[in-house]
Formats: structure tokens, sequence, C-alpha cells
């Protein structure tokens, strides 16, 4: 890298963006695999900035739902999202969504138990 380069970055680096180390579940478990996520704490940080309004957050490519777990960190209650990937909808929706322990749990005995079929 020339002297230049690293004269040019210097003067443009700023720490409070730098998120080495950090992961996705630093802020929330990461239940899924999906390209290009970004980090909550940049959203975050970025909302903080701009000290936007905790009204409501549109995100018209919401992908997996990245930004809406950074309004959540940062107060906003109401989402709207958009995207073409039908997977992208299904885990923004689940991120989203508060389910009762016991609810979880007896779907989860309901999908896990064998059926009279199978008996």
């Amino acid at each position: 890298m020339t002297l230049a380069i690293q004269e040019s970055i210097k003067a443009i680096y700023n720490p409070k963006y730098d998120f080495l180390g950090q992961s996705y579940a630093s802020m929330y478990p990461n239940l899924h695999k999906y390209p290009a996520t970004m980090l909550p704490q940049i959203g975050y940080e970025l909302l903080k900035e701009f000290k936007a309004k905790k009204t409501a957050l549109l995100d018209p490519y919401c992908g997996s739902g990245s930004s809406f777990i950074s309004g959540l960190e940062y107060g906003i209650k109401r989402f709207v999202g958009f995207d073409l990937n039908p997977l992208a909808i299904l885990i923004s929706k689940a991120k989203l969504n508060y389910i009762e322990r016991e609810s979880l749990l007896r779907d989860c005995l309901l999908y896990t138990s064998p059926s009279p079929r199978d008996a």
C-alpha cells in the first residue's frame, strides 16, 4: 500500500465505525445464513448519529432484517420492509415477532413428537 493511500485512509478513518471482531451475534443470535448481512451495530450507530425519529423505519431492500434489529435497539417500534426474496421476508418477520415461551415449547413438541402415522 502506498504512502498516499495510507494517508488518505488515516484522514477518513473513524474508530467509531470500526466493528472489527464484532459479529451479528454480538447483538442478537444469528439463527440463519443470509448473504451480505449488515451488522446491526452499524445501523444503530447511524440512527444515533443522524438522530433519527423513533416513529417508523422503512427498508425497501430489507434482506434478513438487520436494519430492523438496529431500529429495535434504537427504540423504533414500527417497521416496513420489502424484498424480492420471500425467504428474506420470512426471516425478517421471525426476528420481529415475539413468541411466548410456552407457545414455542408446545409447537416444538408438536413438530418433534412422532405422529400417529409413524407408530
